[in-house]
């Protein structure tokens, strides 16, 4: 969550989505920010666990960026 468009880029927008969407998961802005609870988190745990992964991606999204999704969440699969 900490990577959509609407909170990454306009804080309004975050305002606007997280002052209903992070108490709803009991978080403050601070602990969304925070939080490690996300798959991109345990990357390196999947990977080491050689649990299989597919993640069907555009390189050209614009709305969900690759640099900060799926190839954060993939690294470690390709390093390992």
């Amino acid at each position: 969550m900490k990577s959509w468009p609407a909170v990454a880029v306009k804080p309004w927008a975050a305002r606007r989505i997280g002052g209903k969407l992070w108490p709803a998961y009991g978080l403050s802005d601070k602990q969304m920010m925070e939080f490690r609870g996300n798959p991109v988190d345990y990357a390196e745990q999947l990977a080491g666990s050689r649990i299989p992964l597919l993640n069907v991606v555009c390189r050209k999204d614009q709305a969900v960026p690759p640099a900060e999704n799926t190839e954060v969440l993939a690294a470690p699969f390709f390093d390992s």
